[in-house]
């Protein structure tokens, strides 16, 4: 839990050269509590939502992802969030056996949307393999009782 403001604010306000200036008192009070949104993309096209209290480990995510290694991407896709955000992939998904290399359309759509905004270039039929986890900070503002 994070404590945005709990504490009396006082401040000077002068308008356009005035002299005088007025103290205002103002009593601010809420906790803003951080929870982040875990989403799981599978190559099947299925995709798992979970709510967490924190942001998830690199141990946490390599039982998601099912794997050992993990590596960052980013991508772009406005139903996830209206700027970039960090995908987390296996890093070693396509070193893998073939029976095991799977592509997850769902992450490489993000990824190249996210090349086409941003001037990036990948080797022309490149794609993400495996699942792939992108998780978003959640803020809930609490008012405190006083």
């Amino acid at each position: 839990m994070h404590i945005v403001f709990n504490r009396l604010f006082l401040w000077n306000e002068s308008w356009r050269g005035q002299r005088e200036s007025k103290t205002h008192e103002r009593q601010i009070t809420k906790v803003e509590q951080m929870t982040y949104k875990v989403i799981r993309w599978q190559t099947d096209g299925t995709e798992e939502i979970w709510e967490a209290p924190k942001k998830p480990t690199f141990q946490e995510m390599y039982k998601l992802i099912n794997c050992t290694t993990i590596e960052r991407q980013s991508g772009y896709d406005k139903n996830i969030s209206n700027r970039t955000f960090d995908m987390w992939c296996d890093e070693e998904s396509k070193m893998k056996g073939d029976e095991f290399i799977k592509k997850n359309e769902r992450a490489t759509n993000a990824w190249i949307t996210w090349m086409a905004r941003t001037g990036h270039k990948c080797m022309h039929d490149d794609f993400i393999a495996g699942n792939v986890v992108v998780y978003k900070k959640i803020p809930r503002s609490i008012p405190i009782k006083n």
